[in-house]
């Protein structure tokens, strides 16, 4: 992807936690992590009959964490870009159609259901893309920390780690 002028959003997502690094033309500046959760599961598959079909660790359901992922940076910094276009890049294609579409099947459709109703309220203009697998290390890495396997990139110990939104905070038309 070429190097963006304004914001930009990277993301990516592990079995055990997801990362975002938010880029000023193309320079990370901001950086955020979460961990899942045993609730992040429960909320996946709340609305599903109550099946559990995400288990933390294991790679099946690999689009809702990357898709969650991408909702909870775009919240954690929307702010910040109301009144301009963000670029929002990752490389799980199945995350980022749905977030271009922003609609979903399954546990899906309820990220993209609050993340629609959040963009409207908020005026909020996204752009999407994909990001290669390789180029998108920084991201990737930051995913990773959850596990204790991978340290911060050195790219980003002169950035600001942001207290990002939670999923407990995220969720509001499925209360």
């Amino acid at each position: 992807i070429a190097p963006h002028k304004g914001w930009t959003i990277t993301f990516d997502a592990s079995p055990w936690g997801g990362g975002a690094v938010l880029l000023a033309a193309s320079v990370p500046r901001f950086w955020a992590e979460w961990t899942w959760t045993i609730s992040d599961v429960e909320k996946a598959t709340s609305q599903d009959n109550g099946k559990v079909k995400y288990a933390i660790g294991a790679s099946d359901g690999q689009t809702y964490w990357e898709l969650l992922t991408a909702a909870l940076a775009i919240c954690t910094w929307g702010d910040w870009f109301s009144k301009e276009a963000v670029l929002v890049v990752g490389d799980n294609t199945g995350a980022l159609q749905n977030l271009l579409d922003l609609k979903g099947q399954g546990a899906l459709v309820h990220i993209a259901r609050e993340l629609a109703w959040r963009k409207e309220c908020r005026r909020w203009q996204l752009r999407v893309g994909h990001l290669p697998k390789e180029q998108n290390s920084l991201a990737d890495a930051v995913s990773r920390r959850s596990t204790g396997e991978c340290a911060l990139p050195a790219e980003l110990t002169k950035c600001v780690r942001t207290e990002p939104v939670q999923t407990k905070e995220f969720w509001q038309l499925d209360r």
